[in-house]
């Protein structure tokens, strides 16, 4: 009996990406990488999680029905596959709120030791709970802290912005008004010289 090859250890990662358009606005983009290591190995090799797994489908594809090697490929791809779909719909269900990735005042280290306690958001880690904490390990309070801080700050900024808003409006009708009394005012002596013409001259 042929023994089927051991399947290698597969873990996902998630990251984010960040890119400058042509008009310099930041894009965010996720993107996630398979970290593979072969069975009773030790060096890891990362890739590309989608696309590793399409060359595993595309090499199964090419070699055939009856090629050992692409049958072993292609159960790599339906076994791997099926991990990464589990691990993208369980991120996403789990990541509400800020994700701790896209915080630029977190080190990777420190979103790593999050991620380990399943806390993924920015505001998961500043309502994190002793127990969480304990998960989390060294440092964690002063990562809860500094969450705090980074959710004040943002809504300290989104208060700046709104108050601009506001007396950029409040402006803009008291411009308005401007222009209302002005015309008003240019308009009243036309009406006073009409109505001289129009009364009838005395006998």
């Amino acid at each position: 009996m042929i023994q089927q090859p051991k399947l290698p250890y597969v873990r996902f990662v998630s990251d984010v990406k960040e890119t400058r358009d042509a008009e310099g606005h930041i894009e965010r983009a996720m993107i996630y990488m398979a970290h593979i290591t072969p069975a009773g190995g030790k060096d890891e090799v990362v890739k590309n999680a989608e696309e590793w797994l399409a060359d595993l489908r595309r090499k199964g594809d090419a070699r055939g029905p009856f090629d050992a090697a692409a049958n072993e490929y292609t159960h790599w791809h339906e076994v791997f596959a099926k991990m990464f779909a589990q691990f993208k719909a369980g991120e996403e269900l789990t990541t509400a709120g800020t994700p701790l990735r896209a915080c630029m005042a977190l080190l990777k280290t420190e979103v790593a030791a999050c991620e380990a306690a399943r806390i993924l958001s920015l505001e998961d880690l500043a309502g994190a709970n002793e127990e969480a904490l304990q998960r989390i390990g060294m440092g964690a309070r002063a990562l809860k802290d500094k969450a705090a801080k980074l959710l004040q700050s943002q809504g300290d900024s989104k208060v700046v912005e709104e108050n601009a808003a506001l007396r950029a409006q409040v402006a803009a009708l008291e411009a308005r008004i401007d222009q209302f009394i002005a015309a008003g005012a240019a308009q009243q002596p036309a009406r006073g010289r009409r109505a001289q013409q129009a009364e009838p001259e005395s006998a």
